[in-house]
C-alpha cells in the first residue's frame, strides 16, 4: 500500500514539475518578447516607425566601416521640410504629424529595403544607401519630385516640398563629417531654391 501511496506522490509531484517548468517557458517567452518590445521602442521613431536618432547613427557608423573595408561607395541624404512650423501653424500639430508620417512612408517607398531611413527629430530625415554609383544629382532631383506631390490630411490638400542634401564617403570622413556634409549640402540647396 505504501509503494502505490509512493508511487502516486511521485506521479503528482512530476505532472506538478511539468506544470511549473511549462509555467516558467511560458513567462521567460513573455520576457524574452517584452525585451524584444523594449530594444524594438529604444531603436525606433513612435511617430513615424523609421529607424531613431541613436539606431541612424549606429547603423551609419556600420555602414560607413563596410564602406572603407570594402572600397565601396556610401552616401548618405538629408532632409527636412520646408516651412514645417507654418504647416503645423496653419493646419495643426496633428496635420504635421500625418505630413511627417507620409514624408516617412514615401521615402521607405523610395529606397531600397537595404537602405536606412531614419527620423533624426523634428522634420529631420536621413537615408544611408549603400554600394550605389548613380547619378547622385539625379537621386536627389527625383527624391525631391516624390516628396513634392501633395500630402492629404482629412480630405484636405497640404503643399510641403523636402529640402534634400547629399554627401558621398570620402578618404578620411569619420560618420558625423559624412552627416554633416549632407546637412551642408540640404541648406545650400534649401537657400538656392528659396532665392
Amino acid at each position: 500500500m505504501s509503494r502505490n501511496r509512493a508511487l502516486k506522490e511521485v506521479d503528482q509531484a512530476t505532472v506538478a514539475l511539468r506544470a511549473d517548468i511549462e509555467r516558467r517557458e511560458l513567462v521567460e517567452a513573455e520576457l524574452r518578447k517584452r525585451e524584444e518590445e523594449l530594444n524594438l521602442m529604444a531603436l525606433t521613431d513612435s511617430l513615424t516607425g523609421l529607424a531613431n536618432h541613436r539606431a541612424f547613427m549606429d547603423m551609419l557608423d556600420q555602414s560607413h566601416s563596410r564602406a572603407l573595408r570594402h572600397g565601396t561607395g556610401l552616401h548618405v541624404l538629408f532632409g527636412d521640410v520646408d516651412h514645417f512650423k507654418s504647416i503645423n501653424d496653419t493646419y495643426g500639430h496633428a496635420a504635421g504629424d500625418s505630413v511627417l508620417c507620409q514624408v516617412a512612408a514615401r521615402l521607405l517607398e523610395h529606397f531600397r529595403a537595404e537602405d536606412t531611413v531614419g527620423r533624426l527629430g523634428g522634420d529631420e530625415f536621413a537615408i544611408i544607401c549603400e554600394n550605389v554609383t548613380p547619378d547622385t544629382q539625379g537621386m536627389v532631383e527625383r527624391l525631391r519630385d516624390v516628396l513634392a506631390m501633395p500630402y492629404i490630411v482629412d480630405e484636405q490638400l497640404i503643399l510641403a516640398t523636402v529640402s534634400v542634401g547629399l554627401a558621398s564617403s570620402q578618404q578620411g570622413d569619420s560618420c558625423a563629417h559624412l552627416l554633416e556634409r549632407a546637412d551642408i549640402t540640404m541648406y545650400r540647396s534649401k537657400t538656392t531654391r528659396r532665392a
